[in-house]
């Protein structure tokens, strides 16, 4: 099974990724490209402090479908975030996965 972008390349091979299934659109170079299209958009919202690429988990396990993985201080209901704040569930066709990582900080 793939867990992220890193073991998606070293699992992938001749006849696929490593088990892992995709939608046709939503290929590891497809996600990269949205990724880079509108990562700076994620991050100017309320409370993101990263943006990364892995597989989407529901109900606290990881499944095979790819996407953008946001990483927030806390997540909010959405009645508490502006409109511009709220974080869509995909972009053009690739999922978004809303991670709660606290607050990041630089190790001394």
């Amino acid at each position: 099974m793939c867990y992220n972008e890193l073991s998606l390349a070293r699992n992938s091979g001749e006849g696929g990724f490593g088990g892992c299934i995709m939608t046709p659109k939503v290929t590891l170079d497809w996600v990269r490209q949205v990724k880079a299209k509108h990562e700076g958009m994620l991050l100017s919202k309320r409370n993101v402090v990263g943006v990364g690429i892995g597989f989407r988990e529901k109900g606290g396990q990881m499944t095979d479908e790819m996407a953008l993985i946001v990483s927030v201080t806390k997540k909010l209901p959405a009645g508490e975030l502006s409109a511009a704040d709220q974080i869509p569930t995909e972009i053009e066709d690739v999922p978004i996965d809303v991670k709660e990582v606290g607050e990041i900080r630089a190790l001394d």
